[in-house]
C-alpha cells in the first residue's frame, strides 16, 4: 500500500520544484498530462495547499515515484466503496 505521507511531502514546496526539474518536466505539463489544474500545481509547490490523496496518487504514478500497483488498488477500493454506497442506498 502507498504510504501518502511519504508522498506528499515530495509533491509541495521545494521538493515538488527540484522533482520536476529533475525530471526535466514543468508544472504545465503535469497539470496537462494528469488533468489537474496548473493553479492546484502552483499552490502545491507554494506550500498553499496539500495534495487529495487521489490526486497525490495521480501525479506520483506519472512521475514515477508510486508504482502501478498501488493506483489499481486505489481504484478497486474506491470502486467498491462506491458499490457499497449504492448496494445500501437500494436496500433502503
Amino acid at each position: 500500500m502507498v504510504d501518502l505521507a511519504l508522498i506528499k511531502p515530495r509533491l509541495m514546496g521545494p521538493n515538488f520544484k527540484r522533482l520536476l526539474k529533475s525530471l526535466s518536466l514543468t508544472k504545465w505539463r503535469v497539470s496537462k498530462d494528469c488533468n489537474i489544474t496548473y493553479r492546484t500545481l502552483i499552490n502545491w509547490q507554494a506550500g498553499k495547499t496539500t495534495p487529495s490523496d487521489e490526486l497525490a496518487i495521480r501525479v506520483g504514478k506519472y512521475l514515477g515515484i508510486i508504482g502501478s500497483t498501488e493506483q489499481e488498488i486505489m481504484e478497486i477500493k474506491k470502486q467498491m466503496k462506491e458499490l457499497q454506497d449504492r448496494i445500501e442506498r437500494l436496500s433502503k
